[in-house]
């Protein structure tokens, strides 16, 4: 066999190089909408394989257990995924391409995988803390709640689970700051990303507009028969009794009238939102019963009377979620204060997050391990008033 001179061997060699060299030299952009990204975590997702892992991942996350071994073991299988999460959140386009044609019967099959990424980027947060990595553990922190905001526009659900997702990112972080040492520059660039996060919040508004309108498409014949064979298949009360004698009786008029009523009602719950947290509530809670009182003697009440949802709950649990990122976001700029002089202030720094029970400062009380961040009124929907406890690293 004849070898091949030494000038044509380095040449096919570097013609099969050439391209991997190209490759590698080129930058790899992530892909401009966030879902691409978020299935290809959902499949490397290494589901709990018992219960006990689950209940261990579920009292990490919520802080009622530290890491052990085994559950630190699971969480490293799941380092690839929550790679391709941190990736994802922040890509600020999420489209899932949902098929809202199907109505209010549209697969949403995307929440409950999400909500256990989510789980497990907050579970990482918490094993990355208890091995002094603070710097990280508050970016998974953040990233949690990036990826709340990707769904939270999508249906009052979406917006229930990134509530969720909310509530259990913001838990570590107070944790997390009062263990590490108090960094100035660190403490800024924290404050930026979480008034960053804020300003990107998913919306009240946009969930109910995103529920209101398949509902409307669906206020048909097809709903009727629904509606009659579920929800007034033995009626509890003289509403549904009228109510399932109206619909058994519905002519096109009918749900036509019962569309602009639906429509109407969930204008006037977009319009709730933009009033104060206290206002909010009360009208809220106003706008549930009205169509159950109007339908008694207006027939075009009916459905929405039927399937007006809980709103005023789903606003105010959020409202508990926020009102929380508010004091921390509030918590951070007094340890900027404690970095810079050495000591806390002794009285709260001005133009702070609010509180959004009271729409006012949160009360700032100093404590021997540190201080705490009170609301001046109580949350309407668990008549509690809330406290936001903040330590000190010795």
């Amino acid at each position: 066999m004849k070898t091949p001179a030494p000038h044509k061997l380095a040449l096919a060699v570097a013609l099969i190089l050439i391209p991997s060299i190209s490759s590698a030299a080129e930058p790899r952009h992530p892909p401009e909408n966030a879902t691409i990204v978020y299935n290809q975590a959902f499949k490397i997702y290494q589901k709990p394989r018992d219960k006990h892992i689950k209940r261990m991942l579920a009292d990490l996350v919520a802080g009622k257990t530290k890491p052990d071994q085994r559950i630190t073991q699971y969480i490293q299988k799941n380092q690839p995924a929550i790679k391709l999460a941190e990736t994802a959140a922040d890509i600020k386009n999420c489209d899932w391409k949902l098929d809202y044609s199907t109505g209010s019967s549209i697969r949403l099959t995307h929440l409950g995988p999400l909500n256990n990424l989510a789980k497990i980027v907050i579970a990482d947060a918490r094993i990355l803390a208890a091995k002094h990595n603070f710097n990280t553990a508050l970016q998974r922190c953040l990233t949690a709640h990036k990826m709340a905001r990707h769904v939270g526009n999508q249906f009052l659900i979406g917006y229930l689970v990134a509530t969720s997702i909310t509530e259990s990112a913001n838990k570590p972080i107070p944790d997390i700051i009062s263990q590490m040492p108090l960094d100035k520059e660190n403490l800024k660039n924290l404050n930026k990303q979480l008034e960053q996060i804020d300003r990107n919040y998913f919306s009240f508004k946009a969930a109910v507009k995103s529920d209101a309108e398949p509902a409307a498409v669906e206020i048909t014949e097809r709903m009727a028969e629904q509606i009659l064979e579920i929800n007034l298949h033995s009626p509890r009360n003289e509403m549904e009794k009228i109510a399932r004698r109206r619909i058994g009786n519905a002519d096109r008029q009918f749900f036509e009238n019962n569309r602009k009523y639906w429509l109407k009602h969930a204008d006037a719950v977009i319009a709730a939102a933009d009033l104060p947290y206290p206002q909010a509530y009360e009208e809220l809670k106003r706008l549930e019963q009205k169509p159950k009182n109007d339908a008694i003697e207006n027939p075009d009440a009916t459905i929405t009377a039927i399937i007006v949802p809980a709103s005023s709950g789903v606003y105010a649990q959020n409202a508990i979620a926020r009102n929380f990122s508010n004091a921390i976001r509030a918590a951070v700029n007094i340890y900027i204060v404690k970095a810079q002089t050495g000591q806390l202030p002794q009285t709260m720094p001005p133009a702070l997050a609010k509180d959004l029970f009271s729409q006012q400062d949160f009360q700032y009380v100093k404590t021997q391990q540190g201080f705490v961040l009170r609301s001046a009124q109580k949350d309407l929907l668990k008549q509690k008033i809330h406290e936001y406890e903040f330590k000190i690293s010795p």
